[in-house]
């Protein structure tokens, strides 16, 4: 009777912790571009015209050489409301135009025309040679232009509650109130058909974490240039 009650009781415990304790440690998936497949349910690249991309010493090269062309890397899940971070190598110490953006939208976006500020987006980080600043949809700039090192740096968007937070290379630059609609992040060397030339982007990983962030199977996704998988973070 004693042997039972303690097996029940260690179920018990056991469900209370699956309940509890093990979704703080389930909410997080990696992308290193270590291997040549990338799961179709979480990420796409999206080119238009000469745009291209490959993946490269453990690299995702995202290139875009003339004004008419765009690209970027979106996250397929639509993220509304919740509670997520988005943590992201990005290099643009190569190519050209020396510039991306990391942004958030109402809807998924394919690089398009740019008529006026990009109806699509809500927040936008861009990256500059030098210095990195944030806007949001009406063109208010909620990061001023803040100094960044030449090369590869660490970028954060904490998205917690009613406030986002803003990190480089782990020091936090802002905090601000959420935008309504950051339903949909992006990320890439040029977003729009209608600027920019001789774009190239160098991203060494993305992370995404938070309570409802749920890591899928690895699955092959082999569009145009780009066979994109799961791995562990960059050291």
């Amino acid at each position: 009777m004693i042997c039972s009650r303690k097996i029940r009781l260690t179920i018990s415990l056991l469900a209370l912790l699956c309940i509890f304790v093990l979704p703080a440690f389930a909410g997080e998936i990696i992308e290193d571009f270590d291997s040549g497949d990338l799961s179709p349910a979480l990420w796409e690249v999206r080119a238009v015209g000469g745009a291209s991309f490959e993946i490269k010493d453990s690299q995702l090269i995202m290139q875009s050489p003339e004004t008419a062309d765009g690209i970027l890397l979106a996250y397929v899940p639509d993220i509304g409301g919740e509670d997520i971070t988005f943590e992201f190598q990005f290099d643009i110490s190569q190519g050209g135009d020396v510039s991306a953006q990391a942004w958030f939208a109402e809807v998924p976006v394919t690089p398009d025309v740019n008529t006026e500020v990009n109806s699509h987006w809500q927040l936008v980080q861009t990256i500059m040679s030098a210095t990195t600043y944030a806007k949001i949809s009406d063109g208010t700039k909620v990061i001023p232009d803040t100094p960044i090192d030449a090369g590869s740096n660490i970028y954060v968007f904490e998205l917690v509650g009613d406030k986002v937070t803003f990190s480089i290379n782990g020091t936090a630059v802002a905090t601000i109130d959420k935008p309504e609609n950051l339903n949909y992040f992006h990320i890439g060397p040029d977003m729009y058909t209608s600027h920019y030339g001789g774009r190239l982007g160098v991203l060494e990983y993305v992370k995404v974490s938070g309570p409802s962030v749920v890591p899928v199977a690895s699955a092959v996704r082999s569009e145009g240039k780009l066979a994109t998988t799961w791995a562990g973070l960059k050291s």
